[in-house]
């Protein structure tokens, strides 16, 4: 099984490529390749890890969603992952690890994003969808071949195995006023996590004056609290961080906190503003 999984990986990531456009035999066996993929969805071909099935269905799925341009056959089985791609273009490949409530959970994160972010950021780079993948959830023991053939699309990330409600995260960490701002929860990992990753996409949308901007700032912080993200859980601390990547500026602090809770973080930002 592995070793057909290897095998649709890299046919669908060179269709994807075009690198058989002007194959016309190919062209024409996609058809008849696409129906015998949705018959082995119907049919529930084993997902289980170790028996290298789960990196065979997803690929098979990566390729009638490739194919039909939505998931009614490629998630004819799940309606939650159905919805998540026909909706908001993100195929969620984690071999059915994330429960219901996740994956409700994660369709709102891409409801609630501005048009230009999806079109530009997230789906930017001329995919027609993202993937996202859990890794983790297609391990066998110490084998983690499985989770590197599972992308064939040109936007993509990963998270970790963890589902809603499993660690309570705060993301306000080391704010002015203490531990958590008044009035704002506690952020569940699982989300930060997936908004992390997803703002990691709106670096695809900057002009060369916002990335001059993202340099200046990163060069004009000294101290831990001239971030908005002053509480991060690194060993140097959030302004040697942020200055040494600058990439993760905005997963960091639009993507965790801005997108998590956009009045809190304006608060805080106020509140510090006043301060000076």
């Amino acid at each position: 099984l592995l070793g057909w999984a290897l095998a649709l990986f890299a046919i669908t990531r060179e269709w994807q490529d075009g690198v058989h456009d002007d194959d016309v035999a190919f062209q024409a066996a996609l058809g008849p390749a696409a129906d015998t993929s949705a018959a082995a969805i119907l049919d529930n071909c084993g997902e289980a890890p170790c028996g290298y099935g789960a990196a065979l269905v997803s690929n098979v799925r990566s390729f009638l969603l490739l194919y039909d341009a939505n998931a009614s056959r490629a998630f004819a089985d799940d309606a939650k992952r159905r919805a998540l791609f026909d909706e908001h273009s993100i195929f969620l490949a984690d071999d059915g690890y994330f429960d219901e409530a996740s994956v409700d959970a994660i369709s709102n994160i891409y409801a609630t994003l501005p048009t230009r972010l999806m079109e530009q950021g997230v789906l930017g780079a001329g995919t027609q969808f993202c993937t996202a993948t859990c890794q983790e959830a297609f391990r066998c023991d110490d084998d983690t071949s499985q989770g590197r053939i599972l992308v064939v699309t040109k936007t993509s990330f990963n998270v970790h195995r963890r589902r809603l409600g499993e660690m309570p995260e705060n993301v306000f960490r080391k704010t002015t006023t203490g531990p958590t701002w008044p009035g704002t929860p506690m952020a569940d990992n699982m989300m930060s996590v997936f908004r992390h990753e997803t703002a990691h996409q709106f670096d695809r949308t900057m002009n060369p004056r916002q990335q001059e901007l993202r340099t200046s700032i990163a060069g004009r912080c000294i101290v831990d609290e001239n971030w908005l993200r002053a509480g991060l859980l690194v060993k140097e601390g959030s302004n040697a961080y942020f200055k040494a990547h600058h990439q993760e500026i905005v997963a960091g602090n639009i993507g965790n906190q801005y997108i998590y809770s956009t009045s809190t973080q304006l608060e805080v930002a106020r509140y510090r503003a006043d301060a000076v």
